[in-house]
Order: C-alpha cells, then structure tokens, then sequence
C-alpha cells in the first residue's frame, strides 16, 4: 500500500527535509570516519590531516558521553560503541534538523508575511490611483 503524500519529497515540509538531510548527512560522516578508521590509511601529517582527526574525534564526544553515563564497561566500547556512535549520532543529527528546519520555516513565514504585506499594499495604491 502506498501512501503518495509521504513519498512525494515536494509535499514535505522544510523541517522534515531538512532532519532527513541532516541525519543522513550526521550518519554518513560518522560511517565514512569510523572506515577510514579501520581501513590502513597512512595520511601525511599537515593542517588537513589535523582538521579530519579533530573532526572524527568529536564525533565520539557525545557517545562517549552516554557511555559514561549509563556506566559501560570496556568490553561494550569495544563491540557494542561502534553502532552506539551511529546510533547517538544519528539523534543528535536529528534533533539538529529539526531545530534548523524550524528556524528555515519561521524565515520563509516572516518572508512571505512581507511579501504577501507589500503586494496588498501595492495592489490598493494600484486601485485607488485610478
């Protein structure tokens, strides 16, 4: 059973494109850091290098966050912290599309407040100017 309205990318709203983005964009990072973490990569050491190990180093932060938090052991950092850190990064890329599809929504009503505001009134100066 299909539902268009759901599946139509068009009849979304900013918000819910923009937390699609945004946690697709968060998940993806993450993946590509932690295979670039796995994978025998040898980068020379410069500022970009240094610039992409601080990236990937933050992206742990908030895992390692909830991991203390909730009083896990080693072992599960080992096994269990890789899906962890999809898993929290993922939340977080979606708490952060939402608050940014909000903002882009509250724009685009004042705009069109405006807009819709000066066309009304060019509309009554056209019509009492005759």
């Amino acid at each position: 059973m299909e539902n268009s309205p759901i599946l139509n990318w068009r009849r979304w709203s900013p918000t819910r494109k923009t937390q699609v983005i945004v946690t697709a964009f968060g998940f993806l990072l993450t993946a590509g850091f932690m295979i670039y973490d796995v994978l025998p990569i040898e980068v020379p050491r410069n500022w970009v290098s240094n610039q992409l190990w601080g990236i990937g180093t933050a992206l742990g932060c908030p895992t390692e966050a909830v991991v203390r938090l909730l009083g896990l052991s080693e072992t599960f950092r080992a096994w269990g912290g890789r899906v962890l850190v999809l898993s929290v990064n993922g939340a977080l890329g979606f708490v952060l599309g939402t608050i940014l599809g909000l903002l882009i929504t509250m724009v685009k009503l004042v705009r069109n407040r405006r807009n819709h505001g000066k066309s009304r009134q060019h509309a009554m100066d056209v019509m009492w100017s005759k």
